[in-house]
């Protein structure tokens, strides 16, 4: 079928829309004459693609089959040099061409360039205690990071004189002309010299260089809030590096919590083990308990089997943003003597016999 579309782009006549764009992508790349492609073929392939990518065109065009009997189509002459593109149609056009050549005629890149500048985070990495995620601290920190200079207030000028930038006459953008197969296509963006400001030092400041920003070292107090979980961050706005004409960016403050020994985190509860005697866990009895906040004292009952798990309430952890604490379980583990002796050996056998006497136990 002579010039048909679907041949053209290589797709079949079922192809979606996300297919017939594809399709075109890769062959516009391929033939576009900026890079050594043919000017006809290129041509015939703009051609399928203003059509099969309107709902509208693609259906009247179905219905005649051919290039040359399609009547709703007002492309391309062969004679007219300047040819006219009709981007209402599909206005991802441009952004297809700016990603592939640099260049754009589209909104993104522009819309890019309006964003408004910020500077760089600084990271920190900071270890607490678990006590410190019990109560709470507030800690003195040095940041290292750009700031504004002191001398000019981040002018970059002696004295905070300005002039305009004689590149973007003040506008703060400049605009690159591209000559390509479509016409004259510009592209605006920030300008280099002024940095998108519009004004420029008339003199430079001599302490930074008429940068507008001296590296510094600064003392801060950070909080950190009880009840804070391992690899959490915590962001402070602002106090990140400056950039000229923007906004500063964060610091950012990743808390670590070191390892306790004497307990295992799970949430805002605690988990701890604690070895008793023989005669405490058969007679009954007391025990010291290690907590965040210091020793407590645990009544053991008689005849408590080793694994008994105690909860110890209110004695964890602080939940974040809340006065509700977490609590503490303790693991009763018997502990046998390290040297069983004579007399030991003579008790528990008589204290084995009483109990199989009296039907405890059976041997």
């Amino acid at each position: 079928m002579e010039n048909d579309y679907y041949s053209t782009l290589g797709i079949s006549r079922e192809a979606s829309s996300d297919d017939i764009k594809k399709a075109f992508r890769r062959l516009a790349h391929e033939h576009h004459p900026d890079k050594g492609g043919s000017d006809v073929q290129f041509k015939k392939i703009n051609e399928a693609y203003q059509t099969l990518s309107d709902p509208d065109k693609r259906k009247r065009y179905d219905q005649f089959g051919t290039s040359e009997g399609f009547q709703g189509f007002e492309g391309f002459s062969g004679q007219n040099q300047n040819i006219h593109f009709d981007f209402g149609n599909f206005t991802d056009l441009g952004d297809i061409f700016s990603d592939m050549f640099g260049f754009g005629g589209g909104g993104k890149r522009q819309s890019q360039n309006r964003k408004t500048k910020r500077g760089g985070d600084i990271q920190i990495n900071l270890d607490i205690t678990l006590v410190d995620v019990l109560t709470g601290l507030k800690k003195s920190l040095e940041i290292s990071h750009d700031a504004p200079c002191p001398i000019c207030a981040g002018t970059g000028a002696k004295d905070k004189k300005l002039k305009t930038c004689a590149t973007c006459a003040g506008s703060g953008i400049i605009t690159q002309r591209h000559q390509s197969f479509f016409g004259t296509i510009e592209n605006r963006l920030t300008c280099s010299t002024c940095k998108g400001s519009g004004k420029i030092p008339e003199h430079n400041c001599a302490s930074c260089r008429g940068t507008g920003l001296e590296h510094q070292r600064k003392n801060i107090e950070v909080a950190i809030p009880a009840g804070i979980d391992n690899n959490q961050t915590i962001r402070y706005g602002g106090l990140g590096n400056a950039v000229l004409d923007g906004e500063s960016g964060n610091l950012l403050i990743t808390v670590g919590i070191v390892p306790d020994r004497r307990f295992n985190r799970d949430g805002i509860n605690l988990k701890s083990e604690k070895n008793i005697s023989l005669p405490v866990m058969m007679l009954g009895g007391e025990t010291t308990i290690e907590t965040l906040t210091g020793p407590l004292t645990l009544k053991i009952p008689p005849q408590t089997a080793s694994g008994t798990i105690f909860r110890l309430k209110e004695q964890g952890l602080p939940r974040l943003n809340s006065k509700s604490r977490g609590d503490l379980y303790v693991l009763a583990k018997l502990i046998w003597p390290k040297k069983i002796t004579n007399k030991i050996k003579k008790a528990i056998s008589d204290v084995a016999n009483d109990l199989m006497n009296e039907g405890e136990i059976l041997i």
